[in-house]
């Protein structure tokens, strides 16, 4: 489509790893958060700022609930001297993650420091935002589903997107970062 470069990269897992959520599992995931009930208005105002950009930017996409659309409830993590930013807790998605992949034999992980070390290309310069990593590699168009969010949870009727990029919460992000970083 006009949107998506042709020399975009993309990241993602093999759609079959995930089986379609149950409807309980789907309607469940719509509803708030127990940790954003608890969240003050200005923490709020920061998630709707941050869903706000992202779909500005096409990060985030207006969806329809699908009977494979794989949905989220998110938190707010953040406050005093850092900044707020939405968590996804992706139950559903990284339950089956963890089948695929083994509990036992987690991704090992670098430390985003020597990450970034790699990344510089020592003669040039190079400017890393990792502020938003994950939000800076863009999703399989076959995934999207799997990143399904009501970015209103506290209305009567959802308001369902889909994620087009990485987003905070998937137990297979680090390791995708990882990857592209050392790539």
């Amino acid at each position: 489509t006009a949107d998506e470069s042709k020399h975009r990269f993309y990241v993602g897992i093999n759609p079959s790893l995930v089986k379609w959520p149950s409807r309980a599992e789907q309607l469940g995931g719509l509803k708030p958060h127990p940790a954003l009930k608890k969240a003050d208005l200005k923490a709020r105002e920061a998630a709707d700022k941050c869903f706000k950009q992202w779909i500005e930017e096409g990060r985030l996409r207006p969806a329809e609930l699908r009977p494979s659309s794989s949905t989220t409830n998110w938190y707010i993590v953040g406050g005093d001297s850092r900044r707020y930013r939405p968590v996804f807790t992706f139950i559903h998605l990284n339950r089956h993650l963890r089948k695929a992949f083994g509990r036992k034999s987690p991704f090992a992980q670098s430390l985003i420091a020597v990450l970034i070390e790699k990344a510089r290309c020592f003669r040039r310069l190079v400017v890393n935002d990792v502020r938003d990593a994950y939000m800076h590699l863009w999703v399989l168009p076959s995934n999207r589903s799997l990143y399904t969010v009501n970015i209103t949870p506290f209305n009567d009727t959802p308001n369902p997107y889909e994620f087009w990029c990485l987003p905070y919460g998937p137990s297979h992000c680090p390791r995708c970062l990882e990857c592209v970083l050392q790539w």
